[in-house]
């Protein structure tokens, strides 16, 4: 029987969805980051259009993309791939009052929230926290020439990580998947997650 995330392993399948959502949402945040300020702006009222906390959608931008992203709300985070058609597995509670309960029980939060959206958070966290010099640390020799020949800043934020991301074979980026689930679900594990 194949392993699942939940015990620590992932199967191919949810490598590919986790590959792809952090594929899809990399590319829009780059033009974001790239973008004029009034472009990104604009997009930012048509993504949230109708929300009642629009303004402060738009006041939270700053330029960095992830730290958007690891600021904003599930219902954000919902609006944003739907918007963009990214791919998003049902919400696993129907109000954030229940989700927060699980969080507080300390369900593990793979089975809280959306898998896609997690696995580009955890992304985003390792892109905070981590040089891209680990790379060399999962044995992407190769990955990190190419990131170099490109000319990509090696400090760990969401702009130098996903020019990165965007360099790396699929192969490549399904290794950087699992090492950073790896790390994550150690994380969990003792705490500091």
């Amino acid at each position: 029987m194949e392993q699942t995330l939940y015990s620590k392993s992932l199967t191919k399948e949810e490598i590919q969805r986790a590959q792809s959502a952090i594929d899809s949402v990399t590319d829009i945040g780059l033009v974001w980051m790239e973008g004029k300020p009034s472009y990104t702006r604009a997009e930012i009222k048509r993504v949230f259009a109708g929300s009642e906390r629009l303004s402060h959608y738009v006041d939270k931008w700053d330029g960095d993309f992830a730290g958007y992203y690891l600021n904003m709300d599930e219902g954000m985070k919902r609006k944003f791939f739907t918007c963009y058609e990214i791919p998003l597995e049902p919400d696993r509670f129907k109000d954030s009052l229940s989700l927060n309960l699980a969080l507080i029980r300390g369900v593990d939060k793979f089975k809280v929230f959306p898998f896609e959206s997690y696995a580009v958070q955890l992304f985003y966290l390792t892109a905070y926290n981590n040089s891209i010099q680990i790379l060399q640390k999962i044995s992407l020799t190769d990955a990190m020439n190419r990131i170099e020949e490109y000319g990509i800043d090696l400090y760990g934020d969401g702009l130098n990580w996903s020019e990165a991301w965007s360099v790396l074979t699929e192969e490549e980026k399904s290794e950087l998947v699992l090492y950073i689930m790896h790390i994550n679900s150690q994380k969990a594990e003792t705490g500091e997650n």
